[in-house]
């Protein structure tokens, strides 16, 4: 099998993992709306919704796990044989490098002109610990928001 060969076949099998992983994960999305929308009692019915929403969070979560994995392995073969550009008119996949950065050895042989002063910065969660604590903090209050967030929590299976 050539180098070419190689490296389709990696590429494929990687996608067929990552295809199976989110393709399971949408089965299970399905089956969680189908029993989900059986149900007729609105709290069963919120209880439903909330598996639907975690469903689609896992969905979404795999996704872009399969994505990520698929990009490094992409990213690897063209490394591997050396593919740098490529395209079929619809879409170019290329390599590039990342840019320079700058790594610090040792900070104090590094002159002065290079660092700049740091503005003081208000320490919020200082300020909250004070006025909860009863502390009068002047140009400051305690803001409690109206809106509610929603909590889904899923009690461990035995």
């Amino acid at each position: 099998m050539s180098g070419a060969s190689e490296a389709a076949e990696k590429l494929h099998a990687a996608m067929r993992d990552q295809y199976g992983a989110a393709l399971q994960a949408g089965r299970d999305l399905a089956t969680t709306y189908k029993q989900a929308s059986e149900k007729l009692d609105v709290v069963e019915a919120m209880a439903a919704t909330a598996s639907i929403v975690l469903a689609l969070e896992h969905l979404q979560a795999q996704a872009e796990r399969a994505a990520k994995d698929l990009r490094l392995c992409l990213n690897g073969t063209m490394q591997d044989i050396g593919c740098h550009n490529v395209s079929n008119g619809d879409i170019t996949v290329s390599l590039a490098r990342k840019a320079a950065f700058v790594t610090v050895d040792d900070e104090q042989r590094i002159p002065r002109h290079f660092f700049k002063a740091v503005e003081p910065q208000l320490d919020k969660k200082a300020v909250k610990q004070a006025l909860q604590g009863g502390v009068e903090v002047p140009g400051a209050s305690l803001a409690t928001p109206n809106d509610m967030t929603l909590r889904i929590a899923i009690r461990a299976k035995e």
